[in-house]
């Protein structure tokens, strides 16, 4: 479980007393430690029925290849126990979903280099088209940003709410370069580029809008937010979709609700920890 200290510190992991090094906080070490739930640990206890069926493919695929696997070789596979079946299914199923995880993170890494120090490690990534350099996947999104007037100010921060109690990271704080708009973006790689931006994405930036502006201001002073989706099934694939100040308060009032849903799940009101 994701979570954060008051002051903002990452406390996803935990002492291990048991059997030494480290594991998964619990919500249990959240109450002892007295720390803030993240803003994606909030939105999951909504039910995602596209990211369910997704999984429900990817095991069945799984374990469709381990029988035809296991058929095709003539071998004993079939009489393995159910534990060490279950851990090969699961872990083949979710493989795909790992290595997008790390094609992704180089991209994030690569732009946040770029914004902190002026120039990134040109490294090889390897997608389902094949090979590329980080620089077709990056240079795309920068010349977008420009292109959108958007000036990046803050990259990769970490934003707490004490009052709401929660915290999170996001990719970027900017402002336009006609100084008519402030607000949060985040970087996103897929596979395909969407057509309209994917279930709570908008309402992520409403959350780290709040906890890094406090709250949203009057139509004219230009409170906004953007997703950036970066597709990694093309290089050069970029969109990019914008929130305005309406939008921001609208998705503010769904995490809001989910907060206290989240509260009352857990047993657990980080703001009395505040």
């Amino acid at each position: 479980m994701h979570a954060y200290t008051l002051d903002g510190k990452p406390q996803h992991e935990v002492e291990n007393k048991s059997g030494g090094g480290t594991r998964p906080t619990t919500i249990r070490d959240m109450k002892k430690l007295e720390l803030l739930p993240s803003v994606t640990g909030v939105l999951d206890i909504f039910e995602n029925p596209a990211i369910n069926i997704w999984k429900q493919n990817q095991i069945t695929k799984a374990a469709y290849e381990y029988l035809d696997l296991s058929v095709n070789a003539h071998d004993k596979r079939l009489l393995v126990s159910y534990d060490d079946y279950h851990s090969y299914v699961i872990s083949e199923a979710f493989k795909p979903s790992r290595d997008a995880l790390d094609v992704g993170s180089s991209i994030h890494d690569a732009i946040e280099a770029y914004f902190n120090h002026g120039s990134y490690n040109d490294i090889d990534v390897t997608v389902d088209a094949g090979t590329f350099k980080i620089s077709e996947f990056v240079e795309p999104t920068l010349e977008l940003l420009r292109s959108e007037g958007i000036e990046v100010t803050d990259s990769e921060i970490t934003l707490v709410n004490v009052k709401e109690g929660y915290a999170g990271r996001c990719d970027c704080a900017f402002k336009s370069t006609d100084f008519t708009k402030q607000g949060i973006g985040d970087f996103k790689t897929c596979g395909n580029l969407p057509t309209k931006p994917y279930q709570f994405h908008p309402t992520q930036i409403a959350a780290y809008y709040k906890a890094k502006y406090g709250d949203f201001p009057k139509k004219k002073d230009g409170a906004c937010g953007f997703n950036l989706y970066i597709g990694k099934n093309r290089p050069g694939e970029v969109k990019i979709f914008w929130y305005d100040w309406e939008e921001l308060k609208s998705e503010w009032r769904l995490f809001e609700s989910a907060l206290h849903i989240w509260r009352y799940l857990r047993n657990y009101d980080p703001r009395k920890t505040a």
